[in-house]
């Protein structure tokens, strides 16, 4: 009885299989596909910048190398505040008290310390542009005596990036349509996207207006896909 069952049993798994394997071999077929690289890129005004500003002082004593040095700062923070500029966008990048030797000592001496040098750094943003020049004047003549890392940047970067993602998209699909067309195919579906780079690699030429000649320039916010197509 149980071989009459099993017997019966494998003839109809055989049967079902006879009747869907066409089926299933049309779906394992290998698709044919096509792969092309689009690129899409925007060009904008920057609208915020950012510089490391800061104090050195040096002298003999380091208290009054720090007292001179926290005045000047603190004269730095109220030069900053008074052109617009929020607390949120100033920040301490770097303080050091650094003892500064003398070179000029004999061979056998010990050496010696001549002064203290001390240093504070603070990293600030500007989101009104029109004012870089005159700030900068203004920090200098305020007793900053170090100004160094200026970078222009946008502050809805993530916005205008995917506004190039889209016409990489674009680009893509324009693409592979005229590849399919010379090939004498048609288009199907997307496949597969993956995103090769996006980037801001360069700026161009615009002078800020008012003190010192400072080129805020334009950006160049780009971006690039590679997407399969499914052809027919």
């Amino acid at each position: 009885m149980r071989s009459t069952l099993l017997l019966v049993t494998i003839l109809a798994v055989a049967a079902s299989w006879l009747a869907v394997s066409p089926t299933l071999a049309r779906n394992h077929e290998q698709l044919r596909t096509i792969s092309v690289r689009g690129s899409g890129a925007i060009a904008v005004t920057p609208d915020l910048v950012t510089l490391k500003v800061g104090v050195s002082t040096r002298d003999p004593s380091p208290a009054k190398a720090l007292k001179a040095n926290s005045a000047q700062v603190t004269k730095l923070f109220e030069t900053l505040e008074r052109f617009g500029v929020a607390k949120r966008d100033i920040q301490t990048s770097s303080f050091s008290v650094i003892p500064f030797y003398n070179r000029r000592r004999k061979t056998d001496a010990p050496p010696s310390i001549e002064a203290y040098d001390v240093s504070n750094n603070v990293n600030v943003r500007l989101r009104d542009l029109d004012k870089l020049g005159t700030l900068l004047d203004a920090l200098v003549a305020d007793g900053a005596n170090r100004l160094n890392n200026l970078t222009f940047g946008v502050s809805d970067l993530d916005q205008r990036t995917d506004e190039a993602r889209k016409l990489a998209i674009q680009d893509a699909k324009k693409r592979a349509e005229l590849y399919a067309k010379e090939a004498d195919v048609d288009v199907g579906k997307v496949l597969q996207i993956s995103e090769s780079s996006t980037g801001m690699p360069r700026a161009l030429r615009s002078m800020a207006p008012g003190g010192a000649p400072i080129a805020r320039g334009e950006q160049k916010i780009s971006a690039s896909v590679t997407v399969v197509f499914e052809i027919d």
